[in-house]
């Protein structure tokens, strides 16, 4: 995913939607966030998400502080992951943006 600010006045979270069929080969998944602190720093954050459904971390909540943060996520089966962020100026949303994760296809030879 692209870097993210977890600064006063954006709200940024992550999206993760699992589009495997529950009771099928996959069902729920886990997903590993891994935080990148801009200048040296890392935390890991594991999110458990059920089969068919989306779940909303706010980036703010799993690290705390005024950071500007990248994030990297893998999973235990087929992911989506996007990345909206929300401008608040005044007291109120002014603007945001959103950014779908690249797709990386591993193989196991």
């Amino acid at each position: 995913m692209s870097r993210a600010p977890a600064v006063p006045n954006f709200d940024t979270y992550l999206t993760i939607w699992n589009p495997n069929v529950p009771g099928g080969d996959i069902g729920d998944i886990d997903v590993t966030l891994r935080y990148y602190l801009e200048g040296d720093g890392k935390k890991v954050v594991k999110h458990h998400v059920p089969a068919q459904t989306r779940v909303t971390v706010k980036v703010a909540d799993d690290f705390p502080g005024q950071y500007s943060v990248s994030t990297v996520a893998s999973g235990t089966g087929p992911f989506v992951i996007e990345r909206p962020m929300y401008f608040n100026f005044g007291g109120s949303v002014t603007g945001g943006h959103d950014v779908v994760g690249y797709p990386i296809i591993l193989y196991a030879h």
